[in-house]
């Protein structure tokens, strides 16, 4: 079991037992559970559960009288995260491993449900020069499923922009692709000559188009534009300075003028 907070209570034939305990983030020990009768396992954290031994000859027989919607349902509630799925999805693509052994159909249903309902992270390795722009691609074995994926530009650096033309050339090889996050993210201070005034608009939009791209990106696909942290400008003094409330506007205007979706 996997556990990022309090460990889960497991119920066994009106019984209860608790784990050993784990921080937040932590792996605790696994905990089997060994029974001759159905129980209901509650747990009050992230907690992953896992068959370790075969199913039997009733799980496949109930299993294929079930209708193909139905099994894609029931696997959706094993494979579907509220998170993207990045390369980082070390526990996500843990639990699609496991799947893929199971059965040759579940292996296919697997695939479909974890490539199509889960939002894919397109960040890929850290950029050193604008022409290498690259993102991380999905394995072969999901260009056909992939519909919904995010894609995050760090606008502190002169060199995250290329990431969305890179996105561009890489969405054009998912047939079924349907929506697109990105995320502008202000993490770093960008550092000035001068600083400027709070309500400057001109100005303030000056310093960012400096370091985009001058063409706009198009999708062909629906999506949003969304934004984290606030613009910091800095001097050589260490003097700072942060953009109103209108001039923020002005900004997320600007960016998103710049990515455009089919609506």
């Amino acid at each position: 079991m996997f556990s990022e907070c309090s460990p889960p209570a497991i119920g066994y034939h009106g019984y209860s037992m608790t784990p050993p305990s784990a921080g937040p983030g932590t792996y605790c020990n696994t905990t089997d559970i060994y029974c001759a009768t159905p129980v209901k396992v509650q747990v009050r954290a992230k907690t992953w559960l896992l068959p370790h031994r075969d199913l039997g000859s009733a799980f496949a027989n109930g299993w294929n009288k079930l209708a193909d919607e139905m099994k894609l349902h029931i696997l959706s509630q094993n494979l579907r995260f509220d998170d993207c799925i990045a390369e980082s999805s070390h526990e996500e693509y843990k639990m699609l491993r496991h799947h893929l052994r199971m059965t040759p159909e579940i292996a296919v249903f697997s695939k479909e449900v974890f490539y199509s309902r889960n939002s894919m992270d397109l960040n890929g390795l850290d950029i050193s020069d604008p022409l290498d722009a690259e993102v991380a691609i999905p394995p072969q074995i999901a260009m056909p499923f992939v519909s919904r994926a995010q894609i995050t530009v760090r606008l502190s650096r002169n060199n995250d922009w290329p990431v969305l033309f890179a996105c561009f050339r890489i969405l054009r090889k998912f047939p079924k692709f349907q929506y697109l996050r990105v995320v502008f993210e202000w993490t770093q201070n960008v550092y000035v000559r001068d600083l400027i005034e709070d309500s400057d608009k001109e100005k303030w939009i000056s310093v960012y188009e400096s370091r985009v791209n001058p063409k706009n990106v198009e999708f062909g696909c629906k999506g949003e534009v969304i934004f984290r942290g606030i613009p910091v400008l800095e001097n050589f003094d260490g003097e700072l300075v942060t953009p109103n409330d209108t001039v923020i506007d002005n900004l997320y205007e600007f960016f998103k003028g710049k990515v455009l979706f089919d609506h």
